[in-house]
């Protein structure tokens, strides 16, 4: 069933989303529907700020549920001139967001690959948003660094999963060796701070799973 909000959609194609980011999904849809419009990446944007990577960086760099919706009554319009409901662009950003996962090896699509698809894209909603309150793409770029490994190279085998590099620098988990990566050192092992937030979600879910089975 499509909603008004053009997300559901999105949900149903694209598997793997992290529970934060259905979270946030849904309060964008929410918020579509309350201006009776279809989803754009403003409402994405107002999303991020529930829950999540995205809501914590959004915070360090002064972004808040107000200014989003101030900036958003002030530059976007939910209806055109002949007064029909224009096109939002929260569903593509979504199915970009799922392909930018996939581009970094990921699993999951969560909130921190929002953000990076709807903030360093010149022609979103959210851009604009972010354009009018002084946050440029670089700084999201930046703050966003640490949460996600960078792009396999092309013609190179990647580290199998749980297997150290040679040096034992690299994650023990996901195997990324980046020296700009958090790490958090054990008895023979590393986690890097992507996977320490992807450990977060898998246990609140299974917490959260088995809270509903009793």
């Amino acid at each position: 069933m499509q909603t008004d909000a053009g997300l559901l959609t999105v949900e149903e194609q694209l598997p793997g989303l992290a529970p934060r980011l259905e979270a946030c999904l849904e309060v964008a849809r929410t918020a579509a529907e309350t201006e009776g419009c279809v989803a754009g990446t403003q409402h994405l944007l107002l999303g991020l700020l529930h829950v999540g990577v995205a809501a914590n960086v959004l915070d360090r760099l002064g972004v808040s549920r107000d200014a989003v919706r101030e900036t958003s009554a002030l530059l976007l319009t939910a209806r055109d001139e002949d007064g029909e409901r224009t096109v939002g662009d929260g569903e593509a950003a979504a199915k970009a967001a799922r392909r930018f996962a996939a581009s970094r090896g990921q699993r999951e699509t969560r909130t921190e690959h929002l953000l990076m698809v709807i903030a360093l894209d010149p022609g979103s909603s959210a851009r604009r948003v972010l354009d009018h309150l002084g946050v440029e793409p670089a700084r999201v770029k930046k703050e966003l660094a640490d949460f996600m490994p960078p792009a396999p190279r092309s013609g190179r085998r990647g580290r199998r999963t749980g297997k150290p590099d040679r040096d034992g620098q690299a994650c023990s988990f996901c195997g990324c060796g980046d020296a700009d990566r958090v790490m958090v050192n054990g008895p023979g092992v590393r986690i890097c701070s992507e996977c320490v937030v992807l450990a977060s979600d898998i246990v609140a879910t299974t917490r959260a799973q088995r809270s509903d089975a009793t």
